[in-house]
């Protein structure tokens, strides 16, 4: 068997509440959108002996061993040697979580060719991915806005729910990402101990909420670009804030901040920082300005910059041998 896996790239706009709260109602929770590329692009076919190529090849391993180690501690069917090989994907710890998108892209993979279940829950699970939001998986599964309503506490994971809401996102806007300083800074015990630190505020959850509900999917379901925009800065600028503490202000460093500023300053009001960073997004309502703003920034984004697109759907398996 021979199958590639094709996955949209993720950009989270923030968590609605980092910090659970004493009376064990939801936590977490969030809103993102996935867009078309660039995504993880994995091929699986199987092998003589076990193989590991391209980019991430000692990730690969990690998660390959994961799930492998997973399903047969279940009893669950084996499978023979298989080669795994990446042959695209964009940069590891840059905000666009490719680590969700390649952890479920093996296990999606794997769980074809073994006979498993392919449902999200089972691969994340298997993959060990979803271990506080939903987005990736769910973005995985069936792509376009989500809203994350966060999870209960109990302690289990993965924390997959199938989302609040979920909306097409026109795909005739452009959105931009840029990469200004270079991916890595934050993933892995940094992350961890800054979820440590962090003070819960209930009145920027709250907030944040309102802008979700009452504003953001409104004005998508409605084509207003100018209120979406506004609603989509704040929304992630709250976000921020709750990280100001351990990341020293709203964005994870000063340069991503004066991307913004710039941003900003071209008249782009649909901007902020997908995750931790270092990837920003501008939200852009035509492609003629939107090769415009590209063009006034991109040699600044010496990590990358591209043109995307909202993707509307989810991860794609094809056989190659059909």
């Amino acid at each position: 068997m021979k199958l590639r896996v094709n996955t949209p790239t993720r950009l989270h706009w923030g968590l609605l509440r980092p910090v659970p709260r004493a009376d064990g109602s939801r936590a977490f929770g969030g809103m993102g959108l996935t867009l078309t590329g660039p995504g993880v692009n994995l091929l699986a076919e199987s092998a003589d002996t076990t193989e590991f190529m391209g980019p991430f090849a000692k990730r690969m391993e990690i998660f390959f061993e994961r799930y492998k180690t997973a399903t047969e501690s279940e009893g669950l069917s084996t499978f023979g040697p298989i080669r795994l090989e990446v042959e695209s994907a964009p940069p590891a710890h840059c905000g666009l979580g490719s680590g969700t998108q390649l952890g479920l892209a093996i296990a999606w993979a794997l769980a074809r060719i073994a006979g498993h279940s392919e449902e999200v829950t089972f691969l994340a699970r298997h993959a060990g991915r979803a271990l506080r939001s939903s987005l990736g998986c769910q973005g995985f599964a069936q792509g376009g806005l989500l809203l994350d309503p966060g999870h209960l506490p109990d302690g289990g994971f993965p924390k997959a729910e199938w989302p609040e809401c979920r909306e097409d996102f026109p795909e005739d806007w452009p959105i931009l990402v840029f990469l200004a300083e270079e991916p890595g800074a934050w993933h892995g015990n940094r992350e961890k101990q800054a979820f440590e630190r962090l003070e819960s505020s209930d009145r920027v959850s709250n907030t944040m909420e309102k802008l979700a509900r009452g504003s953001i999917l409104p004005a998508v379901r409605s084509r207003n670009f100018q209120t979406l925009c506004e609603a989509v800065h704040e929304f992630n600028r709250l976000a921020g804030d709750s990280f100001a503490k351990v990341q020293g202000g709203a964005y994870s460093s000063p340069r991503i901040a004066g991307l913004i500023d710039r941003l900003f300053a071209l008249g782009i009001k649909g901007c902020g920082q997908s995750s931790w960073g270092p990837a920003v997004f501008a939200l852009i309502d035509n492609h003629e300005k939107a090769e415009w703003v590209f063009n006034q920034l991109r040699e600044e984004c010496v990590y990358g910059a591209w043109i995307a697109k909202a993707q509307n759907h989810g991860a794609i398996i094809k056989d190659l041998e059909i």
